[in-house]
């Protein structure tokens, strides 16, 4: 709860500077642009705002105002100052929103938001993922430990990691469950700190556990071999854990 209102008073406070650096370019509409996915955004990630003028259905829609903050979650507040002289009477106009990174969209409205200059404070934006988004085969799955450190695995005990497209991740370390994210960014990736069960094994299975939460702590990139094991590496490119699918 107090993460949560925390989030809520950054968001707030971003968006009062926004208003305040719109406010002086003529009239503002403000809000949040949502996505429904538990996930960070990668780096880079841009919101995109348009006002547009949506009259004419055998045409392209005009834009009368555009703004573009960056994005590294969800809500994501924007200010958007447009030009009310240019609103027409008996025209239709349409709010529309993006979010993309490196100039491919992500995500984008998939409803119509009408325009009301009556109502222009805390409009919702919800965005959808894009059908180009897929999830990344050589990463994504169910994986199960082969070797942890160069020193093998003990027979018949289960290390696992499944890691989710949007960066979820669970697995048992041989003795406990655990649960957590991931970042991934192209071959880069970091676990975030991970939540597990804490049931006592023998000496030599906690052991093993240890070693495993250990290097995925060291991880910093992946690789795939030419057999589709996915192999974690630490900084210095060291392997640290070997994966085979399960």
């Amino acid at each position: 709860m107090v993460r949560w209102a925390w989030r809520l008073v950054l968001v707030a406070g971003t968006m009062l500077g926004m208003i305040a650096g719109a406010a002086a370019d003529g009239p503002v509409v403000t809000g949040t642009v949502i996505y429904l996915e538990r996930m960070l955004l990668p780096e880079g990630a841009e919101a995109r705002v348009t006002l547009e003028d949506v009259s004419r259905a055998d045409a392209a829609a005009e834009v009368l105002a555009e703004t573009a903050v960056p994005a590294r979650s969800s809500p994501t507040p924007f200010a958007l100052s447009y030009p009310a002289d240019q609103l027409q009477e008996g025209h239709s106009y349409a709010l529309r929103a993006t979010i993309a990174v490196a100039g491919e969209t992500m995500f984008q409205t998939t409803d119509a938001y009408p325009f009301d200059p009556a109502v222009t404070d805390g409009i919702e934006l919800l965005v959808r993922r894009t059908g180009n988004q897929q999830p990344e085969p050589g990463i994504t799955g169910a994986w199960l430990a082969e070797d942890i450190g160069g020193a093998g695995v003990i027979d018949d005990l289960q290390t696992t990691l499944t890691i989710a497209a949007d960066g979820t991740v669970n697995g048992n370390g041989g003795c406990n469950g655990f649960g957590g994210r991931a970042t991934i960014s192209g071959d880069s990736i970091s676990f975030g700190p991970l939540a597990g069960t804490l049931m006592a094994c023998a000496e030599a299975i906690m052991g093993q556990e240890n070693k495993f939460h250990e290097a995925l702590g060291k991880a910093a990139s992946f690789r795939t071999d030419a057999d589709g094991r996915l192999i974690l590496l630490d900084a210095a490119g060291t392997e640290l854990v070997r994966f085979i699918r399960n």
